[in-house]
C-alpha cells in the first residue's frame, strides 16, 4: 500500500502518546519526510534538549520550538511532523500549525505514557508520575484547542493507532490510498 499525503500533518500529545512512532511508520508508506521537532532543534543548535533547557530555560526552548515550526511550515511539500509534548504551551505554535497543516492529537495521559516509555532516563518527568499526570491535565485544554482531530491511544498498540490514523485521514480526504 502507498499513501499520497495532501497536507502537512502535525502530531501533538503528551509524552508517550506514540507521536514519533506513528509519524515514522506513516512516513514510510507516504514516501515523505517525518520531522521530529525536538531532533530538528537538537541538530540546528548542536545540543541535546536537556542542555538547551539548562542553558536557556524552558522559555528559551519554547522560542527555539517556535523558530523550528516556522522553518518546517515554510515547505510546500506535505510532510509529517512529530511535535514535543509541550509545543502547545505557546499560542504562536498552535497558530503556525493550524495555518500550515492539520493537527492530530494523539490522546494519552501520563499514566499510559509512563507504561509505554521503557527508558525513563530520557524522560525525567516520569520519575514522578503524579506530577506528570498533573502537567497532562494542565495541558489538556491546549491539546484540545489545537487539535483538528483526536485519536485516543490509551492501551492501544502503535500498529492499531497507525491504522486508526490512516482510516481517519482517508475518511477526511487528507490522503489518497494507492493500492500497489
Amino acid at each position: 500500500m502507498k499513501i499520497k499525503l495532501h497536507k502537512t500533518i502535525y502530531f501533538i500529545g503528551f509524552m508517550g502518546a506514540g507521536k514519533t512512532t506513528v509519524c515514522r511508520k506513516l512516513a514510510k508508506v507516504c514516501g515523505c519526510e517525518c520531522v521530529d521537532v525536538d531532533f530538528y532543534i537538537e541538530r540546528f543548535h548542536g545540543k541535546k534538549i536537556s542542555e538547551i533547557f539548562d542553558e536557556v530555560g524552558e522559555s528559551g526552548f519554547r522560542e527555539y520550538e517556535t523558530e523550528a515550526l516556522l522553518n518546517i511550515s515554510k515547505s510546500n511539500t506535505p510532510r509529517l511532523v512529530s511535535c514535543g509534548g509541550g509545543i502547545i504551551v505557546t499560542d504562536e505554535n498552535i497558530r503556525i500549525m493550524k495555518n500550515s497543516g492539520i493537527v492530530i492529537h494523539l490522546y494519552s495521559d501520563a499514566k499510559n505514557g509512563a507504561r509505554r516509555i521503557s527508558n525513563k532516563k530520557t524522560r525525567p518527568l516520569f520519575k514522578d508520575v503524579k506530577k506528570a499526570q498533573k502537567l497532562f491535565f494542565q495541558r489538556l485544554p491546549k491539546y484540545e484547542e489545537a487539535a483538528d482531530y483526536t485519536i485516543d491511544t490509551t492501551r492501544k498498540t502503535s500498529g492499531r493507532v497507525y491504522h486508526e490514523v490512516i482510516d481517519m485521514m482517508s475518511e477526511e480526504g487528507l490522503i489518497d490510498i494507492i493500492e500497489s
